[in-house]
């Protein structure tokens, strides 16, 4: 389904399901942007770990993909996070 045709409570299905994911993996989602995908909804995710590592993740088919760890760097992780595509 893709991300414009979504209601509400969809959303906030996939974003606690994002949440419950992170928990699990000992991070904390900082922030989230979709991405854009004919199919299916997309999402490129900011967190911190509990290593206190700032990563971006895809969201994608209810996991977490590519990861890319940028240390204790913020700044270079929120760029990602607005530049990244996947």
């Amino acid at each position: 389904m893709k991300l414009e045709n979504m209601t509400p409570d969809t959303l906030h299905d996939i974003h606690e399901s994002m949440r419950i994911k992170a928990d699990f993996q000992g991070a904390e989602i900082l922030d989230t942007k979709p991405v854009p995908n004919p199919f299916d909804p997309y999402f490129i995710v900011l967190a911190i770990n509990h290593k206190g590592e700032y990563v971006t993740w895809l969201w994608a088919n209810g996991s977490f993909h590519w990861g890319h760890y940028f240390g204790s760097n913020v700044f270079a992780a929120l760029s990602d996070l607005i530049e990244r595509e996947q």
